[in-house]
């Protein structure tokens, strides 16, 4: 995550959802959630020159280790609560794709782990790992922001697609009131164009597409019904 108190502004990092591209596009305007964000000794002044941030005086450090890059929104507003960070009025930014996509993308991260080696289309070994993949239950959208009922807008959250970073992201900065100007381009980060990887597979359709068993399609299909129904999405599309 990132944060920008000064514009009141947090960029979450929705795994697989190109969270380091979003992280690199809102570098100027945000920093890093970690310890060194705050002082160890009460003091309001940051021991590492983070001007954005500013705290009363006799706030205390209530973090002890970088925070994760992927914490969700629960996991992230329990230590700014603790120092009287209001996360209500904060406006939050997070990205979704197609979750189809996103299965097969983690898949093959979790083989890898970022080893420059392609893995094959195995639909077989990949809805093993999808039954038994246990983070998955916590990375729907409505679970990563904790917005139930749908409401995102009223909860300060903007969900932009993946998938329409190069037209959207210029929008939201605008709509956001950043100061400075946007990046010129959207950062394409942590993608390889590979074979395995390529937008489109046989007859055009999508490459997920020959990943999935009618049980694994259906499985995230019912994992990720939020995801799918802000962002649209259609299997195979």
């Amino acid at each position: 995550m990132r944060i920008s108190l000064n514009h009141r502004l947090v960029v979450l990092g929705n795994r697989k959802c190109g969270s380091t591209t979003l992280d690199r596009y809102f570098r100027k305007v945000t920093e890093p959630l970690d310890e060194q964000c705050f002082s160890q000794h009460g003091s309001p002044r940051l021991i590492t020159g983070y001007a954005d941030f500013t705290f009363s005086e006799g706030t205390q450090s209530v973090l002890d280790r970088t925070l994760p890059k992927h914490y969700d929104a629960f996991q992230y507003r329990r230590p700014l609560d603790e120092i009287d960070v209001d996360w209500e009025p904060l406006r939050k930014l997070v990205s979704i794709r197609n979750p189809w996509a996103r299965a097969v993308s983690t898949y093959k991260w979790d083989k890898t782990r970022g080893r420059k080696f392609d893995v094959k289309c195995n639909p077989q070994a990949f809805e093993d790992f999808l039954m038994t993949f246990r983070r998955f239950g916590r990375i729907p959208l409505e679970h990563f922001t904790g917005v139930y009922g749908g409401d995102y807008a009223g909860a300060n959250f903007t969900v932009v697609r993946l998938e329409d970073f190069a037209a959207q992201l210029p929008a939201i900065w605008q709509d956001l009131g950043l100061p400075k100007r946007p990046p010129k381009a959207v950062p394409i980060a942590n993608r390889r164009i590979t074979k395995a990887n390529q937008p489109l597979g046989p007859a055009n359709t999508p490459n997920y597409v020959a990943w999935y068993t009618d049980l694994s399609r259906d499985f995230i299909q019912s994992l990720f019904r939020e995801d799918i129904r802000v962002g649209r999405y259609e299997f195979g599309v």
